[in-house]
């Protein structure tokens, strides 16, 4: 792992790997992964895929070791002052297609943080990564969240999130 504003690496991903969300959503049922609940907002016009191929540093960041605030605005709020970016909602995908070893400890449910991503009726969802593990079988999903999502939903203060770490020039 590279550090980076205090911040290690924890993960490199690509983005822009495919041309449509539709292909990406191929890719990841194609891996056994499953996109649970609210999938549909998937092909909304405000949720699209880069164009251009490129790599990202992602982070991991625990809400409280950012700021004492109980709402996603404070989380973005506090992440930007500490030179962090919030991810497209693409970040979400290709994570699950370039992160199929993902262990079920307390990094099983990962929060991506960026804008939130609306639908024609005007509700709003943010997107999560999970390794569903059961007795028998792990489900790897992609989760869009059940709720309308905005700056002011309260997040817990132990959830993780996913940001990206922008590469020094």
């Amino acid at each position: 792992m590279t550090e980076n504003h205090g911040f290690k690496v924890w993960k490199t991903i690509k983005i822009g790997t495919h041309k449509t969300v539709k292909d990406l959503c191929e890719v990841i049922k194609d891996s056994g992964c499953e996109i649970a609940d609210y999938g549909h907002l998937l092909g909304e016009p405000t949720f699209d895929v880069s164009q251009t191929e490129e790599e990202i540093d992602l982070v991991l960041v625990v809400c409280s070791d950012l700021t004492s605030g109980q709402y996603f605005g404070d989380l973005c709020d506090a992440a930007k002052s500490n030179r962090l970016k919030l991810c497209p909602p693409e970040v979400a995908l290709q994570l699950r297609i370039q992160y199929l070893d993902q262990p079920h400890d307390q990094y099983d449910f990962l929060r991506v943080a960026s804008e939130p991503i609306e639908n024609s009726w005007g509700f709003s969802s943010m997107m999560n990564v999970f390794n569903d593990a059961t007795d028998e079988k792990t489900k790897l999903l992609v989760l869009l969240s059940e709720k309308d999502f905005d700056l002011a939903s309260e997040i817990d203060p132990n959830s993780v999130w996913v940001f990206i770490l922008p590469r020094e020039s």
